[in-house]
C-alpha cells in the first residue's frame, strides 16, 4: 500500500517537473528568435525545434526566409530518410525480454 502511493507520488512529481519544462520552452518560443542571443537561437533551432515549428511559418508567409526555406525543404527528406533507415535498423536489431 505505501509503496503504491509511493510510486504514484514519484510519477506525478515526473509529470509536473517535465510539463513546467515543456511549458518553459514553448514560452520561449513565443518571441521572435531573433530577440535572442546566437546559442539561444541555435539551441532553439537545432536542438530543440521550437523555434522552427513556431518562427519559421511565418517567415516563410512574409518572405524573410527564402533561402531557408529551400534549404529546409532540402533537409527535410533527407532527415526523413535516415529516420527511416534507422527505425528499421532499430527494429531488425531489437531483442526483447520476452523474444
Amino acid at each position: 500500500m505505501l509503496s503504491d502511493v509511493l510510486r504514484n507520488l514519484a510519477l506525478l512529481a515526473l509529470f509536473f517537473r517535465t510539463s513546467l519544462q515543456r511549458d518553459a520552452a514553448f514560452e520561449a518560443s513565443r518571441y521572435p528568435v531573433d530577440t535572442y542571443r546566437s546559442w539561444v537561437r541555435r539551441a532553439l533551432t537545432f536542438l530543440l525545434p521550437l523555434a522552427f515549428i513556431t518562427t519559421f511559418p511565418a517567415g516563410v508567409l512574409t518572405g524573410q526566409t527564402r533561402g531557408q526555406a529551400v534549404w529546409a525543404a532540402l533537409v527535410a527528406p533527407l532527415t526523413l530518410a535516415l529516420a527511416s533507415w534507422f527505425w528499421r535498423f532499430g527494429v531488425r536489431h531489437h531483442s526483447g525480454a520476452s523474444a
